[in-house]
């Protein structure tokens, strides 16, 4: 057991595939915001990204890879339903034998997750530092006849936590709503795209499943994120003022009305340069971020599925008083 304490934010790395593109074009009123993506393409692999921005991570935290105690998160799509990509990283990266790896599969909120349950092991002394990150390849698992696949764009990002000073894990709060279970998942199923039509497959000729998103849904996520942040807000007496808010960035109508109806101190995101990331939209977008934070308190907003929506606190040294 290691000796409690406060555990921050050391640092943050990312990592993107080396092929950009361009999207020309709103595909429609909800899903508008175009501008650069990165896709994989080859024998490139969401691992190569996510060991990529775990080394970035440890380089800027100033934090050795043997000194790890623990590795939290997520590679998305994964080529197995088990086991997770993550452990391969663990490798790739030299961590030691003895770090724990722990997989966390609920899409699009593994990084938000990982990163509350790795301060809690911390503040409970099951370890001393822990490494979180999210990388996403999904831009192959998409159809494009759909709207909201045209902002679909590859990365991962990475957070070293340990003890020190900076921005820490206070809290959170979640809303599920299991009865949309079945309305945004992955699973193998044909595509009607113009020269994609079919059923997709991988280059070893497996069967490459594909997401699906009923549209329906962006209303309810458009409402339901300001009353989930709200509510955290309030659970812990933070002005909305006062808080730096990252979010789902599924399109910039999405990006926009939170703006509004939430009024923090600040809403930046990368939405122009990156795209939706899925899971890798909010350790990118931090790590981007963070040492420009002039507020008190940062709120990262993730919503996936399941159906859920769960927000983070994390504040300058800790608790707010």
């Amino acid at each position: 057991m290691t000796t409690p304490g406060t555990t921050v934010v050391l640092g943050c790395g990312t990592a993107f595939p080396p092929t950009d593109r361009e999207v020309a074009g709103d595909p429609s009123d909800r899903f508008t915001g175009v501008g650069r993506r990165h896709a994989l393409v080859g024998d490139e692999e969401a691992e190569d990204l996510a060991a990529a921005a775990c080394l970035d991570a440890l380089a800027r935290a100033g934090v050795a890879a043997d000194e790890v105690d623990r590795l939290y998160g997520y590679v998305s799509v994964a080529p197995y339903p088990t086991p997770n990509p993550l452990y391969r990283v663990h490798e790739r990266i030299g961590l030691r034998r003895d770090a724990l790896v722990v997989p966390i599969n609920s899409e699009f909120s593994n990084f938000v997750v990982g990163l509350l349950q790795a301060s809690e092991s911390a503040t409970a002394g099951a370890c001393r530092q822990a490494l979180v990150v999210a990388a996403s390849g999904w831009t192959r698992n998409l159809d494009l006849t759909q709207d909201y696949a045209v902002a679909a764009s590859d990365a991962a990002g990475a957070a070293v936590l340990g003890p020190g000073t900076g921005f820490a894990a206070v809290g959170s709060v979640t809303h599920t709503r299991a009865t949309d279970y079945e309305r945004m998942t992955m699973a193998i199923r044909p595509r009607s795209a113009t020269g994609r039509s079919g059923l997709p497959r991988a280059t070893s000729d497996v069967p490459r499943p594909t997401y699906h998103m009923d549209t329906d849904l962006y209303d309810y996520l458009l409402d339901e994120v300001p009353v989930v942040v709200g509510e955290l807000m309030e659970r812990y007496g933070v002005r909305a003022q006062d808080v730096t808010l990252l979010t789902h960035q599924g399109s910039r109508a999405l990006l926009d009305h939170w703006t509004d109806a939430i009024r923090p101190g600040a809403h930046p995101d990368t939405f122009a340069e990156h795209g939706n990331m899925t899971s890798a939209t909010y350790p990118v977008t931090l790590a981007e971020h963070l040492p420009r934070v002039r507020t008190e308190h940062v709120v990262i907003a993730a919503v996936g599925a399941g159906l859920h929506v769960t927000a983070l606190l994390l504040s300058r040294g800790g608790a707010p008083a």
